[in-house]
């Protein structure tokens, strides 16, 4: 995955109404049971949406790191168009990047 530039617009999570929007867009309204997927776009906010972040203290004790990363981009990633998920589960980190237009 690329790092996101400086001119790509950033995404940004509205906790309050659990919405995913990049610029003016909205990508994606998440239900109340996503706990990790909305545990992985707070962390992202709270830190201004650096290009990846480690995700290890957001797994669930006895869980592996690995699944869980994998499930949880995966779930991320549905239904959503403009921004991309990726995961590496042995590193337990989660990137984003805008996906260009073609």
């Amino acid at each position: 995955m690329k790092t996101p530039s400086k001119q790509e617009p950033r995404p940004r999570w509205d906790g309050h109404h659990r919405e995913l929007w990049l610029g003016a867009k909205l990508l994606r309204k998440y239900p109340r049971d996503a706990s990790g997927q909305i545990a992985v776009l707070e962390e992202f906010e709270k830190k201004g949406w650096p290009p990846r972040i480690d995700v290890r203290h957001l797994v669930p004790e006895g869980v592996s790191s690995k699944a869980w990363v994998k499930y949880t981009v995966k779930n991320l990633n549905r239904n959503i168009r403009g921004l991309r998920f990726h995961g590496n589960g042995p590193n337990r980190t989660i990137e984003w990047a805008v996906l260009s237009k073609k």
